[in-house]
């Protein structure tokens, strides 16, 4: 993961290239600055991914990293009844599906 980063509204976890786990410090950052808008716990979430169009590799990757802040957010607490996973394919090629985005769900 190159950093966690927090933007209007939510907060994007940035994936390495090929990477599709978090480390336990980025983790760590990831839930300090999800409790900025509420409470790890309680709050209902969601996680969005936008794919590249028509690569099936981009998205399995899109689906791998979005588990994978799934998880983080389940191992702290989080009920998997109040994650929400979109995983939505651009229609263009150059999508970034290295950019997860995770909010409280609209």
């Amino acid at each position: 993961v190159n950093g966690v980063q927090a933007i209007g509204g939510g907060i994007i976890v940035n994936f390495a290239t090929d990477a599709v786990t978090m480390s336990s410090t980025e983790v760590s950052e990831l839930m300090t600055k999800l409790n900025s808008f509420g409470p790890v716990k309680t709050t209902r979430w969601q996680i969005m991914v936008i794919s590249p169009k028509g690569f099936s590799e981009a998205l399995r990757l899109s689906y791998y990293r979005a588990n994978a802040v799934r998880n983080a957010l389940i191992e702290n607490g989080a009920s998997g009844n109040s994650i929400e996973i979109k995983i939505m394919e651009s229609t263009q090629s150059g999508a970034n599906n290295a950019k997860v985005l995770v909010r409280v769900q609209p």
